[in-house]
């Protein structure tokens, strides 16, 4: 297997190493993935960043942003597996990694890194778990035919064990993994030979067959990744409606709080126009009292008459001055003899 060969897809535990690669940050040549290839990356996808911003605070705005497929995409292939944690992350020892690679089951790439250490794909994290212990226990038995047995409950585990043992001898029984593909149920390994004679297992007999199960592997762990993604969905869906009905009780209770704003503003006006009138009639009730009582109002004013006064004394006759001010003659007269 050469180094940059590309998966179909990354189950969780080949993402959580790529992530851990990715905030590697130590400087020289420890850091797998510069800084400068997270900008690139970053700024492809749009994000506006500050310009010294560090490493972990970029990838924490990408991740923020939903763009978390999109860099595994991209940078998975620059991912390399020391041999220690290909060995401690799949649960087997430095051995038994090494006669796997021997047998072709996991393949080392052909270089060593800076570290000078044997390296592996990504690819070498693509096993279900307890998978590769299973491959080399079938691999070291001759006599034995290693199987997996798949129960619903795991109270089931013991009785199918205990039914085994009435037609065959069984040995090397592993720990109960809970099924990957199915929401439910588990699963076993264990070797069984028969009681009566041998029974050869040809199961991994031929690098073909190990080529296989590889690929039967990357498959499992595509489906896995579909059934988180459909789970996904289905929690963003609850969360709509959540959402949704958080909206209404919001929008309920605004109307309420509008409604007593109105009423509120309405009580402030009505105020407002009450004070307005009293102000309105206090003025009335003031020129009231001013008002001269009695008789009637005077025609003219003190001007008008002071006028005729003056027209009379520039020669003018009273029946013109009349004329002028549209009144009766004998107005005029008392006006000017006042």
């Amino acid at each position: 297997m050469n180094k940059g060969e590309n998966f179909m897809e990354l189950n969780q535990l080949q993402k959580d190493y790529v992530k851990k690669i990715l905030y590697i940050n130590t400087g020289g040549s420890d850091t797998k993935i510069l800084k400068s290839s997270i900008i690139t990356f970053t700024e492809s996808h749009g994000l506006v960043f500050k310009k010294n911003i560090t490493k972990g605070d970029l990838l924490d705005l990408i991740f923020l942003n939903g763009l978390e497929q999109e860099l595994y995409d991209k940078f998975a292939n620059r991912v390399d597996v020391p041999y220690w944690d290909a060995a401690k992350l799949n649960e087997i020892t430095y051995k038994q990694l090494s006669d796997l690679d021997q047998l072709g089951v996991i393949k080392a790439l052909d270089y060593t890194g800076w570290k000078d250490c044997t390296l592996y794909p990504l690819a070498a994290l693509g096993f279900a778990p307890g998978e590769l212990l299973e491959i080399w226990n079938n691999k070291n038995k001759t006599d034995f035919f290693r199987t997996r047995i798949e129960t619903e409950n795991l109270e089931d585990v013991q009785k199918l064990i205990n039914e085994l043992s009435k037609l065959f001898e069984i040995e090397n029984v592993s720990k109960p993994y809970p099924h990957i593909e199915k929401s439910s149920g588990y699963y076993i390994y264990l070797s069984i030979r028969s009681l009566n004679g041998s029974i050869i297992n040809d199961d991994y007999k031929n690098q073909e067959n190990a080529k296989l199960k590889l690929v039967n592997s990357t498959l499992k762990g595509t489906i896995e990744e579909l059934n988180s993604k459909i789970s996904k969905i289905e929690s963003d869906s609850r969360e709509t409606e959540y959402y949704k009905e958080l909206k209404e009780r919001f929008n309920a209770q605004k109307e309420k709080v509008l409604e007593a704003e109105l009423a509120s503003y309405k009580f402030t006006h009505l105020n407002n126009v009450i004070e307005n009138c009293k102000k309105q009639i206090a003025g009335l009730e003031e020129k009231l009292k001013s008002a001269p009582t009695g008789g009637r109002p005077e025609k003219f004013t003190d001007q008008e008459k002071e006028t005729m006064k003056m027209y009379r004394l520039q020669g003018k006759s009273i029946r013109k001055i009349a004329e002028i001010f549209e009144c009766s003659a004998g107005l005029v007269h008392k006006i000017i003899n006042e």
